[in-house]
């Protein structure tokens, strides 16, 4: 039995390598559903899920590592998006990038996953303001200093 993980990475590495649009699916019903749901839900929230990325990722994968990339997205989107408990998903892709590519790679995407799920619940409250404020900007203001503070004080505490 084809694992249903690897239909989808297959999907979406065709679909993002331009091959072409048509999506494999699974062998049973609820197979088919799982993988169309994974598959599509990644495509749908492909924008988002990559500025996640962006924003974890401090190295860059290879462009020819389109493999580990797809891994990614559809683990975050699993994590994310879907009630798949976070050892799983992150078990499931660790292995599958694994045998497919090398340990490095998969290491990777390992400490990529591990870190969305810790960070899972402020992901979702940011998906939630975009949702119903789309034109909302977060931003963060940090004040330097005490009240009553001199500056020969900030000063020497600043060297």
């Amino acid at each position: 039995m084809t694992d249903l993980r690897e239909i989808a990475l297959d999907n979406i590495r065709n679909v993002l390598e331009n091959k072409h649009d048509i999506l494999q699916s699974g062998d049973a019903d609820d197979d088919n559903a799982f993988v169309m749901m994974l598959t599509l839900t990644a495509l749908r929230k492909l924008v988002y899920i990559k500025s996640i990325l962006k924003t974890l990722i401090t190295k860059k994968l290879s462009k020819q590592n389109i493999i580990g990339q797809c891994a990614l997205i559809l683990g975050s989107v699993e994590l994310l998006y879907m009630k798949t408990p976070d050892y799983a998903v992150i078990n499931s892709y660790v292995n599958l990038v694994k045998a497919k590519t090398d340990k490095y790679v998969a290491g990777f995407v390992n400490a990529v996953l591990r870190k969305i799920a810790k960070q899972k619940d402020i992901f979702h409250r940011v998906a939630l303001i975009r949702e119903y404020l789309p034109t909302c900007m977060l931003s963060a203001d940090i004040i330097v200093g005490f009240p009553g503070e001199a500056e020969e004080d900030f000063l020497e505490t600043a060297e």
